[in-house]
């Protein structure tokens, strides 16, 4: 296939390297589901075990494409990111493949690919774009928006916003929703913004009770972001009547009453000085009480 080909020269026509992992995006259709298939198979007999495929792309409607570009920036953006800061080298093979695709992925190259390569057609020739620095101006208006861009990310309702572009903000369905393009911007923001402080809460059925904030003073940028995130959760959790979330979160019930008013507790981390986020429930909503240390 033209991909297979484009990996050839990128290999310099040796062997592929078995540690290399490759990632197969293709569109929920029935020839992608199959080249994909085909390129797997191949990768799995020359001995290439680390493939992974993502296959949710609709194209049968352009809002439906639109979210699920949105969708797979929300999933595979974070963990792109953390391969490159663990050193892992990113590389998007742009060679055939669905052109909205491509074209997407082109824009979204300086974010997250170190190079884009492809292969002409009718050439046998390497086509290699190294990453270009890239600076957005759009912080001030990430910035002034950050609650509500963390809502549409969460999928969480918000009021209409009238102050940020249409390039990162689009209405499917009398929806808000981030664009494809906003997404991978706040994914790429968000690391920094919830490693700064404490954000408020992102939905209304979430409340910080009076010794919360306090709770969370002097915590490294790591683990501040780990609280913004955990409360994400929460919020998922209790705007999709307790679905989304659950099992990540570790929420259970306090024996007893060891620590009122908190009448529930939930994982913020496990690893080093284990940390919960102790809360209880006030009619529909969940007061965060205290991040603590287990009690067990």
């Amino acid at each position: 296939s033209a991909e297979l080909n484009t990996l050839f020269y990128f290999y310099n026509q040796q062997k592929f390297p078995v540690n290399d992992q490759h990632f197969l995006i293709h569109t929920d259709t029935w020839l992608g589901r199959e080249a994909v298939a085909l390129i797997e198979d191949y990768l799995h007999k020359n001995g290439i075990h680390q493939v992974r495929t993502y296959g949710h792309l609709r194209t049968d409607d352009l809002a439906e494409f639109q979210m699920t570009l949105t969708e797979m920036v929300r999933d595979l953006g974070p963990e792109l990111q953390s391969y490159r800061e663990q050193g892992h080298r990113i590389i998007f093979n742009l060679t055939a493949g669905f052109k909205s695709i491509q074209g997407f992925l082109q824009a979204l190259a300086p974010i997250y690919a170190d190079e884009v390569i492809y292969i002409f057609e009718s050439q046998s020739e390497l086509f290699r774009i190294p990453r270009l620095p890239l600076r957005l101006d759009i912080d001030g208006w990430i910035e002034q928006n950050v609650n509500s861009i963390r809502c549409l990310s969460l999928g969480l309702p918000i009021a209409q916003m009238t102050n940020l572009p249409d390039s990162l903000v689009m209405k499917i369905d009398n929806q808000l929703t981030l664009t494809p393009w906003g997404e991978a911007i706040w994914q790429q923001r968000k690391k920094d913004l919830y490693a700064q402080e404490l954000l408020p809460p992102p939905y209304e059925r979430i409340v910080y009770g009076p010794n919360f904030k306090k709770s969370t003073e002097g915590l490294e940028p790591d683990r501040l972001s780990l609280v913004n995130e955990c409360i994400d959760k929460l919020a998922r959790y209790i705007a999709t009547n307790r679905q989304k979330h659950l099992a990540s979160l570790g929420l259970k019930q306090l024996r007893g009453n060891p620590m009122p008013p908190s009448t529930h507790e939930c994982d913020v981390w496990s690893d080093k000085d284990a940390r919960r986020i102790f809360l209880h429930y006030e009619g529909d909503k969940l007061v965060l009480d205290k991040l603590g240390k287990a009690l067990h």
